[in-house]
Formats: C-alpha cells, structure tokens, sequence
C-alpha cells in the first residue's frame, strides 16, 4: 500500500488534514503527519488545550482533551496560504468549556510545517484572552 502523502503538496496534506479532522477520521489524519509531529497549541495556562503536543500520541491526547473540555460549535476554516514548505491557515471556532458552561469565539491562525512530505508541526494562534474568560 502506497503512503497517502507521498505525492501530496504541503497544501494538499494540510487540506486533507482538515478534511479528516472534520469526518472525525483521526487516522487519515494521522497518516499525513510525521511520527514525531509537533502541535504547539498556544493558549495560555487554564486553558486544558494549551501546550505543545508530541507524536501521534501526543495529538490522539490533544484531541481527547479537546473533546472532554469543549464542545465545538461551530469550526470554519477561511483561507489557506502556501509558500514552500509553509501553509498559513486562517479560521474561526465558537466553542463552550463544558466546565463553565461559557462560550468563547476564537479567530485563529494555524502555521503548519512539512518535512520529507510529512506535516511535521503545527503552530496554532489563538484569541487567548477569548479562551481563557470561558474556562476561569
């Protein structure tokens, strides 16, 4: 069997990232990520999401947590940019911290690297202070 990224470009892998997350199919997402890919989910403390993630292992816990603390109402992705290896990707989420009951909007950007035809690291920027009122 063929890896799925082989032939993808960096905008391809991350379009096809998105796609898989909004499916709810984790592997396929996983399958276009390296095994030691990196997401830097810049939130401030108080936030469960925030850290840096590690492996695969480390995005299956990430996107535990993510399920456990939040519900996700609404995720829209606005725009891609790509140049080389880099894709820039411009959204917005409203989501609630299930332990407030609290609604926050969050206009974010997520920078993704790709290496040897792998995501390898996602940065993501984040309405902080957004995030932060609905958790304390």
């Amino acid at each position: 069997m063929s890896d799925p990224a082989s032939d993808r470009s960096p905008l391809e892998l991350v379009q096809h990232a998105y796609q898989s997350f909004g499916r709810g199919d984790v592997q396929a997402m996983l399958a276009v990520m390296s095994e030691d890919f990196e997401w830097d989910s810049r939130y401030p403390a108080g936030v469960p999401i925030a850290g840096v993630w590690r492996g695969h292992g480390g995005v299956l816990t990430m996107l535990k947590t993510l399920n456990e603390t939040l519900d996700v109402l609404a995720f829209t992705v606005n725009e891609f940019i790509a140049q080389g290896d880099k894709v820039v990707v411009l959204g917005f989420d409203e989501s609630r911290a299930k332990s407030t009951g609290r609604t926050y909007h969050n206009d974010w950007v997520h920078v993704w690297a790709v290496q040897n035809g792998k995501l390898n690291r996602v940065r993501t920027y984040n309405d902080t202070a957004s995030a932060l009122s609905a958790f304390v």
